[in-house]
């Protein structure tokens, strides 16, 4: 099997992002329990382990799953080996938008 790495990804800078950039990121049940999961977690999972559970997902979908969710400023995914661990961006979400995912998952 040929050595495959994952390109790094880009992620907004916090000071970018908008109330209704997050928003938009968890508008959607699906991110949303991904969103939930990696909470719950409190360490970063692979894209699989913050799926497993979602029933019928297809691969591309989970894949832009995880683009609006970083693009929205929700997660970081970091590319390690041929893995990519997500993580929400919590403290930085918390500093700028004050428990707002907390209050959203309850």
């Amino acid at each position: 099997m040929p050595n495959v790495m994952i390109k790094k990804k880009n992620h907004p800078q916090i000071e970018d992002i908008e109330i209704a950039d997050v928003l938009h990121a968890l508008g959607d049940p699906v991110r949303l329990a991904v969103v939930r999961k990696l909470y719950e977690s409190k360490t970063p999972l692979t894209c699989q382990q913050a799926v497993d559970g979602i029933p019928n997902l297809p691969v591309a979908s989970r894949s832009r799953c995880f683009e609006m969710l970083r693009q929205g400023g929700v997660l970081k995914s970091e590319p390690i080996g041929r893995e990519c661990y997500n993580s929400l961006r919590l403290k930085e979400l918390n500093k700028k938008f004050p428990n707002l995912i907390k209050t959203i998952l309850k």
